[in-house]
């Protein structure tokens, strides 16, 4: 029994001294979180500003609790109560009379275990509650409030270069309109939006302008490309439509080419036509094109014109694309669907221009009103003059006809006698 006491008292004496140094601990360690909880939100606040990501206050946040707590120890550790205190403590506010106290150094029996063997300490929860609570709501608070900074960088982020918004605005075009596939769509939008993702201070930057340039262009030249390939697909298609079965039999391989080529440009395009359009498309026949009900060809001329318009920008509808073709394939040049008229002829007539005469006139104008100071007044021919006394025979080329005299060669000037006077006193 005697030993049972002792465990008891011993155990208890451990439990309460644990407790005791808890309390001391989270005493010191309460102002650290606090602190971690105004120094988080001052960061949150100007990354904010800065438009950039909190993961750095987050990471700041945790070291200083890592830090406080562990500081908070080594602080606490000063009034940290051992086994043998705890036991006075317990003596104390037990009224125990210093029985466990003896009864630890061999005097005396150990006392009767009791249930209320604890040490006269509380919690006080509020105290303990609301640093935390604090901290949680700075942080809370930085992330909540709005900033003035907010409303300035909307308004410079909506002033992005032109080339950007026209890029933007066709790329909406064509995935409203569905004429393209998206996945093609889908890159154009990533390269845009990488460039967005810049600090707005170097959108205007040659480099950030450069690409944005780079990628309008690329962008413009695959419609254009789109636009030719279906101006030429639907081309081939009316015109076999509407010309006659007599002419079909003779141009019916021409405009089938250019219907395969047009498929191939909207196939393998940088901005490849959709999927469905083209499985349609895929399935026709320039030569059986005729077997379309009215109805049917309506559809999808409509569609495919629609799709010009789009690449076009609403400057060009596909209007009369058979005839363009038919003129193209019938060019005297030897043109065709995949290339000009050919080159324009620069070999002479067999036949010389005949004008029905050989008589020459000269044109002549006597009004010099509007004549102006170097025009030409006129021509003539006349016999040049030489003086034949003045030739003395052949002379050697390159030979000086006179002596130079350096003196000469200058300007110089007489002086009076007085003049010579007045200079030689300031001249001499």
């Amino acid at each position: 029994m005697p030993d049972n006491n002792k465990s008891f008292w011993l155990r208890c004496a451990r439990r309460e001294a644990r407790r005791f140094n808890f309390g001391w601990w989270v005493q010191m360690f309460l102002p650290w979180i606090i602190a971690a909880g105004v120094l988080a939100a001052i960061g949150v606040l100007a990354l904010r500003s800065a438009n950039q990501p909190a993961t750095p206050a987050a990471l700041a946040a945790t070291g200083i609790i890592l830090t406080g707590t562990i500081a908070a120890l080594i602080i606490a550790r000063k009034k940290f109560l051992t086994r043998t205190e705890a036991l006075t403590r317990l003596d104390a506010d037990l009224s125990l009379k210093n029985r466990l106290t003896a009864a630890a150094t061999g005097v005396g029996d150990w006392p009767a275990a009791r249930p209320d063997a604890a040490l006269s300490l509380r919690w006080r929860w509020t105290s303990l509650l609301w640093p935390p609570a604090l901290s949680l709501l700075v942080a809370a608070a930085a992330f909540l409030i709005p900033l003035p900074e907010d409303t300035a960088r909307t308004t410079k982020a909506a002033a992005e270069p032109p080339s950007w918004t026209a890029t933007q605005e066709k790329l909406d075009a064509l995935r409203q309109d569905e004429i393209v596939q998206q996945e093609s769509l889908e890159e154009l939008q990533k390269s845009l939006d990488g460039l967005r993702q810049q600090p707005s201070d170097q959108w205007f930057r040659h480099e950030s302008l450069e690409a944005g340039d780079h990628l309008q262009t690329q962008l413009d030249q695959s419609l254009t490309d789109l636009q030719k390939n279906l101006e030429q697909a639907l081309g081939a298609l009316e015109a076999s439509r509407q010309i006659e079965q007599s002419q079909l039999q003779a141009l019916g391989q021409p405009l089938d080419d250019a219907f395969k080529q047009a498929l191939q440009g909207l196939e393998l395009g940088k901005l490849p036509l959709n999927e469905q359009m083209l499985a349609q498309l895929k399935t026709l026949d320039p030569s059986k094109i005729r077997q379309l009900s009215a109805e049917e060809w309506k559809k999808l001329s409509e569609k495919m014109k629609a799709g010009i318009g789009t690449c076009s920008r609403g400057f060009c509808q596909g209007d009369k694309a058979g005839d363009a073709l038919l003129a193209l394939i019938l060019s005297p040049q030897g043109g065709g669907a995949s290339r000009g008229p050919g080159t324009a002829p620069l070999a002479l007539k067999p036949n010389e221009t005949q004008l029905g005469t050989t008589h020459t006139e000269a044109v002549k104008n006597d009004d010099l009103s509007n004549a102006a100071i170097g025009d030409l007044m006129g021509l003539g021919t006349t016999k040049p003059k030489v003086d034949e006394k003045a030739v003395s025979g052949p002379q050697s080329g390159g030979a000086m006809s006179s002596n130079g005299s350096g003196g000469e060669a200058v300007w110089q000037q007489g002086a009076t006698p007085a003049e010579q006077e007045a200079l030689q006193r300031f001249f001499k």
